[in-house]
């Protein structure tokens, strides 16, 4: 990192825990939101306190409904996701890792697979109960730059809604 990169950088640290703060309280609002519902279960944090906050992530039924989800929420701009489509790519998942499935190395004389002293294999299927949850989690992003009435009005929507659209109020 050069001087300048790391003088700018260390000028941003400064702004952090003002930013944390934000997106922490407004992602208790839109999570409270969620939880009103009753229709999703929230994902559980590891470690509460130390949450960031930068989203809300809650689970549907079935993967069917994470992505009706998706397309209601999108369709009111809410900038929403699954965290895992069949059939869409996504490097976060190792699904999607076709050199690693197929054992395919970078490296000279195919490593790092040449430097294992064991057989490794990995098929797209051996992490069923995670991809079972990637597949019905709805992800929200939280913008620390929302204003208190913008986040109140997109609680509003997701207190509203269903896969299928949102209730009547």
């Amino acid at each position: 990192m050069s001087h300048l990169a790391a003088a700018v950088a260390l000028s941003q640290l400064g702004r952090l825990p003002d930013l944390v703060a934000r997106m922490r309280t407004r992602h208790a609002v839109l999570a409270d939101a969620v939880a009103s519902t009753q229709r999703y279960e929230l994902r559980t944090a590891a470690d509460p306190k130390g949450q960031l906050g930068n989203s809300v992530v809650f689970f549907t039924d079935t993967p069917e409904r994470a992505v009706s989800t998706r397309r209601v929420l999108r369709q009111q701009n809410v900038p929403a996701h699954v965290l895992y489509v069949d059939g869409e790519h996504n490097w976060r998942v190792y699904r999607c890792w076709h050199d690693v499935l197929a054992k395919r190395g970078r490296g000279p004389g195919n490593f790092p697979w040449s430097a294992a002293k064991r057989d490794i294999s990995y098929h797209p299927d051996m992490c069923a109960r995670s991809l079972s949850l990637l597949r019905r989690a709805v992800h929200v992003d939280v913008n620390p730059h929302w204003s208190e009435p913008a986040t109140d009005a997109l609680a509003c929507l997701l207190s509203r809604l269903t896969p299928d659209g949102f209730v009547a109020r």
